[in-house]
């Protein structure tokens, strides 16, 4: 049975994105008619806010988005408030820490700060990041990089193969103060570990009158586990990570198939027949 939702959250990258850095009309649609039914809708990203909001506008989404997750969860913006929130950022010590770690590795390293994306050296990754956040590109000397606050960092490889070397390196990095995470297959993300898209949610909460169990939350990857697990109902696009498959009540159509809008008709505006969703738990 659905549960009273009061508020939708969805990832934007492999859930609510087409590969092709787009939203459908008929996500669109859906929406739009959700937020009729009095329920709010929000993504909660992986990306940093500043220059989201442009990357929005651009999709046709900004004036359907009541919240704002980003940066895993440390970032926050509430529309419907008129509130913004920076929760926690890895200290300048920690984000040193982790580079050492493994600049030997062939890698990149990526920050975004002071309304740029910040990368160790130029490659594909580093292009993608400015182009895709509306920021301007910049590369910077580590020793300035790597000793300030920041949100997160991102190591990128060229290849998904190499990402699994980086994964086995990081296991003899230990600080429980932050946690690595993957976000993508060519992507691991640091960020601190009282950081997490869940408590951007709660974050959210502290100014409405409803819970975690009134969330509707979609995600495809590791770094959405816990906002599926903690939600009143959590749902997994088919091309989701078998992390985040487990962590979620549903496992849906994948991004790149309408699942995200095929649900929301099933299930919120009831304009569909339940055919394919699959229970787990």
């Amino acid at each position: 049975m659905m549960k009273d939702i009061k508020l939708i959250i969805s990832d934007l990258d492999g859930t609510l994105l087409y590969d092709e850095e787009r939203v459908e009309d008929r996500i669109i649609n859906a929406i739009t008619e959700v937020r009729k039914k009095g329920i709010l809708f929000g993504i909660a990203t992986a990306r940093v806010l500043e220059g989201i909001e442009e990357c929005a506008e651009a999709w046709g989404i900004s004036h359907l988005c009541d919240v704002y997750i980003g940066a895993n969860g440390s970032q926050i913006i509430d529309k419907t408030k008129g509130t913004r929130v920076v929760t926690h950022k890895l200290t300048g010590e920690e984000c040193h820490e982790i580079f050492n770690h493994f600049k030997d590795l062939n890698v990149n390293f990526h920050v975004f700060s002071n309304g740029f994306s910040y990368s160790y050296k130029e490659d594909r990754h580093s292009k993608y990041f400015a182009q895709t956040t509306g920021f301007k590109g910049r590369q910077l000397d580590p020793v300035i990089l790597f000793t300030e606050p920041q949100m997160k960092i991102i190591i990128t490889t060229e290849t998904a193969e190499y990402m699994d070397v980086v994964i086995e390196h990081a296991k003899s990095l230990r600080n429980e103060k932050y946690k690595g995470v993957s976000t993508w297959e060519t992507d691991l993300e640091y960020y601190p570990s009282s950081v997490s898209k869940a408590n951007g949610i709660k974050e959210i909460l502290k100014n409405h009158e409803f819970s975690m169990q009134n969330i509707l939350a979609f995600g495809d990857a590791d770094n959405d586990v816990e906002m599926l697990k903690e939600s009143g109902m959590g749902v997994c696009v088919g091309n989701g990570t078998s992390e985040a498959k487990l962590a979620a009540d549903y496992v849906i159509d994948s991004n790149s198939s309408d699942g995200v809008a095929i649900f929301l008709e099933e299930n919120i505006l009831l304009t569909r027949r339940i055919s394919d969703i699959r229970k787990l738990h």
